[in-house]
């Protein structure tokens, strides 16, 4: 099963091997009581837990739960693992509190734009109806995305996942190998036992036999709280699973090749070499309908997509590339929203995608960080704990005038310190830690972002790209099996790492440095001839600019100089050469070549063009 780790509690003592002793006859049996949560003391039978003979073990649980915002279509492939789960036979669940048989399931609740893209976004989504937002949760059926579950067991009871609202599943994971490499908000696939012992979903006096095994009171407390009882905490409330085996997964895990080992990543690669270009034009147009025609925009959000934390230097995070896109109209053309269309898009080919509205009312509803509770010493989730590769889109377009209030303020903390740091605070009140974390942030506005981000993208709808585009898309649909090359193709064009060769560390160097010797403005603005301004950025050299615009418009219509926005300096370098791999990477090389480099030069003068108009 694919989790994500939530919460570590502190390492318990169990009876790992005891004696059993039959009363009549004194014989002995040796025991070893792994992977279980009880200590089973069969009819006429004594335990000896002598020093001599008892071993006690050490064992760490943890509390997991379902990779938070997960796409249907991702979710649906770890759904039959905890269904399976929640299947357990009814002899063993048979001896479940009337409480638990007395609580209903809890109604979804929509959290976020439609789940599924819109139909202009041109791309086949199996996510199924939107009707079934409003649909219980049931046994073999998973829900979907954007709705809000605190977590269910078997017959939807409550499994507690503090402050969860994007968690379906949630499990207490006991550890029996001492690896010092667990991290909270990583992601993990574990294979173990599932615990349903009758001794914890029964009382001490249903089953005299039985003894209960040591538990760490953060456990019994999570349990307990979520029985609502003061009994002993049942299993049928929180089930817990005794792991046998377990991997991290990769910070570039993608469903889509969690089969694939890396040896037939790389032949699956080799065979989707002649089908690249086709499916990476197929993403771009994609995109570009979602983003009412602008090609430019969406070569930058594929870049964007596919950035990732490589490396910290001194704590600054190394290879993230965090984007703003302004000039979203409220509605678009069709009368749905641009971002509801670019949610779709980003749900249809990512495994997981968290929607942000920053409006002041979601803002200051509660607090998106995890916080720690020290009367329950539970670890309060909130909707920013999430696992690498999640993806962040922070809607501004919902903004509206209001105030906000201390938790909101916190919340638009943390967002910018995910956005420029890629870590997460965690409050435990009297101080805050930081968790590092690697998740693209994505901001869309209609005027200037409130966030910042490491590039700022003005949006320039284009309508006849955009009708071409959906009539293309419209004529020659999308079937699921381009869908999903499509999202192998997200998933191997994120997992490549894109080298920098001399040759290209000379260039880059020489261009920087050009730039940084100019001693006139780093822009240049030309004629309004047409009511249009042609900006040329000064780390273009002229030999290129003449390649971009008419030469002669160069030569004869400077009219004077002025200083650009962006200042050229260390960050500029490492954003250039950053996007530049991206560009790499989005046509599947494994280096950084020349026309990578010239592309990337060419839709950063695009940009600035864009900024100074």
């Amino acid at each position: 099963m694919w989790v994500a780790l939530q919460n570590m509690y502190n390492p318990e003592w169990y009876l790992g091997e005891y004696d059993h002793v039959n009363t009549a006859t004194g014989e002995r049996v040796r025991v070893h009581a792994q992977y279980s949560d009880a200590v089973d003391v069969p009819h006429g039978w004594t335990v000896d837990m002598s020093d001599a003979v008892a071993k006690t073990m050490e064992r760490v649980p943890v509390h997991c739960m379902s990779i938070p915002h997960q796409s249907v279509w991702a979710s649906s492939s770890s759904s039959s693992v905890a269904m399976g789960m929640e299947s357990a036979p009814a002899n063993q669940r048979a001896k479940r509190s009337h409480s638990d048989d007395a609580m209903d399931d809890e109604d979804d609740t929509p959290t976020g734009p439609a789940s599924t893209p819109s139909a202009q976004s041109g791309m086949e989504c199996d996510n199924g109806s939107a009707s079934d937002e409003s649909k219980r949760a049931r046994p073999g059926v998973a829900p979907p995305a954007g709705t809000s579950l605190a977590g269910c067991s078997s017959g939807g009871r409550p499994v507690l996942v503090p402050g969860a609202t994007h968690v379906k599943h949630a499990a207490i994971i006991k550890l029996y190998q001492e690896d010092t490499s667990i991290k909270v908000n990583e992601s993990y696939e574990f294979v173990g036992v599932l615990c349903c012992d009758p001794v914890t979903d029964a009382s001490p006096e249903e089953e005299p036999g039985m003894v209960c095994s040591f538990m760490e009171s953060g456990e019994a407390a999570a349990v307990k709280a979520a029985s609502g009882s003061t009994g002993p905490a049942s299993s049928s409330v929180i089930p817990r699973i005794h792991a046998v085996a377990f991997r991290q997964l990769s910070p570039k895990w993608n469903p889509a090749l969690d089969n694939l080992a890396p040896a037939q990543q790389a032949c699956r690669r080799t065979e989707l070499a002649n089908a690249l270009p086709a499916v990476r034009a197929r993403v771009v147009k994609s995109l570009s309908n979602a983003l009412l025609g602008d090609t430019l925009a969406a070569e930058y959000i594929l870049c964007h997509m596919l950035s990732r934390v490589y490396h910290r230097a001194h704590g600054v995070p190394v290879g993230k590339l965090s984007l703003a896109i302004t000039g979203l109209p409220p509605t678009s053309a069709v009368g749905t929203s641009a971002t509801q269309d670019l949610v779709g898009v980003l749900q249809t080919l990512l495994p997981a995608v968290a929607y942000v509205p920053m409006s002041v009312k979601h803002l200051s509803a509660k607090l998106m960080a995890p916080k720690k509770d020290y009367d329950t010493e539970m670890l309060h989730t909130g909707d920013l704990q999430m696992t690498p590769s999640t993806q962040v889109l922070c809607d501004e377009t919902a903004m509206v005038a209001g105030k906000l209030n201390e938790t909101g303020l916190k919340n638009l903390h943390c967002l910018q310190q995910l956005a420029t740091f890629q870590h997460l605070l965690f409050d435990f009140s009297f101080y805050q830690m930081e968790f590092p974390t690697d998740v693209p942030v994505l901001v869309t506005s209609q005027g200037k972002p409130l966030m910042t981000t490491d590039i700022v993208l003005k949006l320039c709808p284009d309508a006849p790209t955009a009708a071409a585009v959906r009539a293309e898309l419209q004529a020659n649909p999308d079937t699921k099996d381009m869908v999903q090359l499509c999202r192998i193709y997200m998933g191997l064009a994120r997992a490549t790492d894109v080298g920098l060769s001399d040759d290209l560390c000379k260039v880059a160097e020489e261009k920087f440095v050009q730039a940084r010797q100019v001693c006139v403005a780093p822009s240049l603005v030309l004629s309004r001839s047409s009511s249009q301004i042609i900006c040329v950025c000064a780390y273009i050299l002229p030999d290129r600019a003449s390649q971009i615009f008419d030469q002669s418009l160069v030569n004869s219509n400077v009219k004077h100089v002025v200083q650009a926005d962006e200042k050229v300096d260390q960050e500029s370098l490492g954003r250039w050469i950053t996007l530049a791999k991206l560009l790499a990477a989005s046509y599947g090389s494994s280096d950084l070549k020349k026309e990578h480099w010239e592309q990337m030069v060419a839709m950063e003068a695009q940009r600035a063009a864009r900024v100074a108009v």
